[in-house]
Order: structure tokens, then sequence, then C-alpha cells
């Protein structure tokens, strides 16, 4: 944005779980003044509740390889994370402190 002209637009881009639409509005001295529109992901009630059932009818599973035959008929990608003890993040999770207490 510093080296854009004037009214020059970014995007729509996603950070946080929105979507984001930047505008260069001005320029003061080494400052930029945006302008940003930005637009929630959120998940319908109908997804919300397909992914619910999936992730009950995948704790069904009696054992590792049980799971992952049960993710590769619903075409579930699964993910392998690694955690220590002073842990505060979980990879694919973000901030999961109770989860890695929990683990």
């Amino acid at each position: 944005m510093r080296n854009a002209e004037i009214g020059f637009v970014y995007g729509p881009y996603e950070e946080d779980n929105t979507y984001k639409l930047a505008r260069l509005n001005a320029r003061i001295s080494d400052s930029v003044q945006v302008a940003i529109i930005e637009i929630a992901i959120d998940a319908s009630e109908e997804t919300a509740n397909e992914i619910y059932a999936q992730a009950s009818e995948m704790a069904t599973a009696a054992d590792l390889s049980g799971l992952e035959v049960m993710a590769d008929e619903k075409n579930i990608a699964l993910t392998t994370a690694t955690i220590q003890e002073a842990d505060r993040t979980v990879s694919g999770v973000g901030e999961a402190r109770n989860l890695v207490f929990w683990a």
C-alpha cells in the first residue's frame, strides 16, 4: 500500500476467518490511511449440523485404524500434531491450551 496510488484496492483476501477488502484513501507523511471492509466467514446452520453429525460418527471409531477407514470413506483429511506440555497451540487448531492440558 505504501507504493500504491490513492484509490488502490487490495483484495479480497482472507485473514482471521474473514474476507477483507482494503482501499488506500490517503498518504500522510510516513503513514497511510486505509478503509477496510470485513465480512465474517460463518458456516450456515445446515453446514454446521452436517459437520457435527460427521464428527459424532467419527467419534464412534474404536481405534486409529477405524478412524482412518472412516475418514477415507468420507473423504475427510486427517492431520497429525505433536504437542508438548508447555505448548499453547496445536497445529491447525490455534489457541488450544485446554486441549493440550487435557491431552
